[in-house]
């Protein structure tokens, strides 16, 4: 079947990307929940996760893996819809918060939105009601795993539904490889760029507490170095070289609990940081002073 240019669909999805974006320039709080819980899901703790979980995967094999399992039933190759569907349904198994039923349901529509010809369903919402089952379950798995408030979720659902409508409408008119080489530059750019990556050495800092009788130094380091991760206890402090910090904190504090109401600002960046006292560093100072230069933030 030739599909025609279907610019309903890039109209759809232009309002759905849009009202995430509108919603939280209005009020810029309103999908933090969301964010920071995707964040404390992701903690960077080492060069291999750096490389693997935060760039080999986000960027190459993860829009390989959406494309295929989400777009696959828009191609003409049964080899490539075998494929997808199976994909489809693994990602289906793999949404934490729906229930067996409703996952059942998506492998039930899974069926019939890539092997069902389109002439037993002369309808002209066929092709949107494949479009929309398949965009559901790509929103689903950017959000259904987060236990936000009903706001919160909606919001964040929309904006990966809208690209969910999107992705169908490029592989229908062009193709779903240059749909996924499209959705790796997409997911390079926000990574690399708009996630400020760290590519240069930060200026060293520093900032003494008179009432804690506390003295901090700390700076960024570049992703490109090949300098050893260490951390010393001192007698009256820490020293930390080329950190990551979540991890690093993880050793230092004494109550782990209370470490999950935290998340690193840059999950991406490595630190120094040097904590001298003339008091006891107790773990709610620390966390206290993370938090004041920025290297933490607390979970509301």
């Amino acid at each position: 079947m030739k599909h025609k240019k279907n610019n309903s669909l890039l109209l759809v999805a232009g309002v759905l990307i849009c009202q995430y974006f509108i919603l939280n320039l209005l009020f810029p709080d309103i999908s933090e929940e969301y964010i920071n819980q995707r964040n404390n899901s992701q903690i960077i703790d080492s060069d291999l996760s750096l490389w693997i979980d935060g760039l080999l995967f986000p960027i190459i094999i993860l829009p390989i893996i959406e494309e295929l399992g989400n777009r696959g039933f828009l191609a003409k190759n049964k080899i490539t819809k075998i494929v997808g569907f199976t994909i489809f349904c693994l990602l289906t198994f793999l949404l934490s918060a729906p229930n067996l039923i409703l996952k059942s349901i998506f492998i039930i529509t899974g069926i019939f939105i890539y092997f069902v010809p389109y002439k037993f369903l002369k309808t002209k919402h066929s092709l949107l009601f494949r479009v929309s089952i398949s965009s559901i379950v790509f929103s689903f798995g950017h959000t259904a795993t987060f236990n936000t408030a009903i706001l919160p979720f909606l919001i964040t659902s929309g904006y990966y539904l809208g690209f969910g409508f999107f992705f169908c409408w490029y592989v229908i008119n062009y193709s779903l490889k240059k749909a996924i080489l499209l959705h790796i530059a997409f997911n390079a750019l926000v990574i690399l760029a708009v996630q400020d990556f760290p590519y240069k050495e930060g200026q060293l800092q520093q900032k003494k507490y008179l009432q804690d009788k506390v003295n901090v130094s700390w700076k960024t380091r570049s992703f490109f170095n090949n300098d050893d991760s260490t951390l010393m206890f001192l007698e009256n402090g820490y020293e930390m070289k080329n950190i990551f910090p979540y991890k690093t904190t993880m050793n230092i504090i004494n109550n782990q609990d209370s470490l999950e109401n935290y998340v690193p600002v840059k999950e991406n960046t490595r630190y120094d940081i040097k904590i001298t006292s003339d008091t006891v560093i107790t773990d709610s100072l620390y966390l206290s002073i993370m938090k004041d230069i920025n290297v933490l933030e607390r979970i509301k």
